[in-house]
Formats: C-alpha cells, sequence, structure tokens
C-alpha cells in the first residue's frame, strides 16, 4: 500500500522492515528510494521558485527599456538597445540554467569563474538599473571601491544584485532611494 501511495507521489511514506532480511533489505531500499524522490522534488520546487525570481528582472528591464523607447520614438535609443541585448543574454543564461536541470538537482551548477573587477560589474548594472526606474521616481545610489578585483562568476554575481535590488524595491520607503553599499573587509 505504501509503495503504491508513492507511486502516486505521496513520498511521505515509511516502509516497516519484516521478520525477513529479503523484506528488511526491500523496506530499506525503498525508505531510501522515497526520501532521495522527497529531496529531488525539493529542489526542483526551490529550482523552478529560483528561476522564476531570476526571470523577473531581466523581463522587467526589457520591458521598461522598450515602452520607453516606444513612448520616446524620436529619441536615440542606442543605450536602451545594448541594455536589452545585455538583458537577453541575462535570459538566455537562465535558459541554459533551465535545460542542465538534472545537474542542477544534484547539486551541480557550472560557473562560470574568472577574474574581473566587480566595481565596474557593479557600476554598469546600477547604471542601467536607475535608467528604468528613474522615471518612477527611484534612485539607487551606488557608493563603490574603485576597483574590486574578484575570481568569481559574473553573472551569476549580478543576478544576486538584480534579485536584492528588486527586493528592495518592493519594499522601499518613501524617499524611494536605494543605498548599494560595496565595501572591502580583510580580504573580503
Amino acid at each position: 500500500a505504501a509503495a503504491k501511495r508513492m507511486a502516486a507521489g505521496d513520498l511521505s511514506g515509511n516502509f516497516p522492515a519484516g521478520s525477513y532480511p529479503e523484506i528488511s533489505e526491500l523496506a530499506q531500499t525503498l525508505n531510501y528510494a522515497a526520501a532521495e524522490l522527497s529531496r529531488t522534488d525539493t529542489l526542483q520546487k526551490e529550482l523552478i521558485a529560483n528561476i522564476s525570481h531570476d526571470i523577473r528582472t531581466p523581463l522587467t528591464m526589457i520591458a521598461g527599456y522598450a515602452e520607453y523607447m516606444r513612448d520616446f520614438p524620436a529619441e536615440d535609443h542606442r543605450e536602451s538597445v545594448d541594455v536589452i541585448v545585455g538583458e537577453v543574454d541575462r535570459l538566455r543564461g537562465l535558459v541554459n540554467d533551465i535545460l542542465d536541470v538534472s545537474r542542477i538537482s544534484a547539486g551541480v551548477s557550472k560557473l562560470h569563474v574568472r577574474i574581473f573587477d566587480f566595481s565596474e560589474s557593479l557600476t554598469g548594472f546600477i547604471s542601467n538599473y536607475n535608467h528604468l526606474i528613474e522615471p518612477q521616481g527611484y534612485h539607487i545610489r551606488l557608493d563603490a571601491l574603485p576597483e574590486a578585483w574578484i575570481s568569481g562568476d559574473e553573472g551569476r554575481l549580478l543576478q544576486a544584485v538584480g534579485n536584492m535590488l528588486n527586493n528592495a524595491l518592493s519594499h522601499i520607503g518613501p524617499d524611494k532611494l536605494i543605498i548599494v553599499r560595496q565595501s572591502l573587509e580583510g580580504d573580503m
């Protein structure tokens, strides 16, 4: 009965050991399978929630810049097009992550680690974000170091910054100001 419930998606069942060694071994194997299926199910739900959250930032930026281009057709839109292309690249990266669900579910995610100036990347990202939100009266002030050379996955780090900014915008005060502060503490 517990195996049938597990097959139907109920992974909470417990398979009791029997008086025969074969039954005990089967129960142990089924309990292990139920635990692994439950873990995989949890990871899959977390992945979907995270990706849904991560997709919002680029889509919001693309929509904002596209609306700006539509509403002000006489202006030079080279900068807006560059931002849209950059955000499409970010979305492409997220789609590639979705296609690698099996690796992510297994806890293995390929990072594209390189040495880069995080201050420069952060400044560009915040500038693009400000262009999007300033028409609504919002502003992000960046207090960054002149240079901050780090080894990391630039896309993933900016993805995290975008998530934090989206969260900050959801809880912003009446001054409509977000302050992003980058600092150096020891070698961190």
